[in-house]
């Protein structure tokens, strides 16, 4: 008995494994880790600061990583002519000023039907609570990775009402 238990576990078992890697094979290639990593800084206005620090609720920070559609590969492109490859999201505390993003869900596949290969980030930064209300807004950042790898990007919050940041600017003579 104890042979027939062997045997037919022996049977069913390169079955198994010849199913196992037909999921590995489907799964997309991605990127090695830290290939397409940077990090991120949010500044608060001084109004932004006091009612997140009120309120407790955390950062979100949502990454979605796309190309430019090569010009052979305009048909899988969406409506702005780019080409999905991949998104994060990571939550952090609501002291939390400096961020790292990981880029790895980034498909290495969908890189060749981007025109030069390079892949480009639109980022955006709110609170945690997710309140379509919610007076605190930041600033997008859309640029390429590697630019974002070389001088990471600053995104601005501020409260709804204020200018904080332009006054800031336009103070400075920018």
């Amino acid at each position: 008995m104890k042979f027939h238990a062997i045997a037919k576990t022996l049977a069913v078992l390169p079955l198994a494994v010849a199913l196992t890697h037909c999921d590995q094979a489907d799964q997309p290639k991605l990127a090695k880790p830290g290939t397409y990593a940077f990090d991120i800084t949010v500044k608060m206005s001084p109004r932004a600061e006091a009612a997140l620090k009120q309120s407790k609720t955390g950062l979100v920070v949502d990454a979605w990583y796309y190309g430019d559609a090569a010009p052979r590969y305009r048909d899988k492109a969406d409506s702005l002519g780019r080409i999905f490859l991949g998104d994060e999201n990571w939550s952090f505390s609501s002291n939390a000023r400096k961020m790292h993003l990981k880029g790895e869900p980034i498909e290495l596949a969908g890189l060749a039907q981007v025109r030069d290969g390079q892949p480009l980030v639109l980022l955006s930064v709110e609170t945690a609570e997710g309140d379509p209300d919610n007076p605190i807004k930041c600033h997008d950042y859309i640029g390429a990775i590697r630019a974002a790898q070389q001088t990471p990007p600053v995104l601005l919050c501020e409260f709804d009402t204020e200018r904080y940041w332009e006054d800031a600017a336009e103070s400075a003579g920018q």
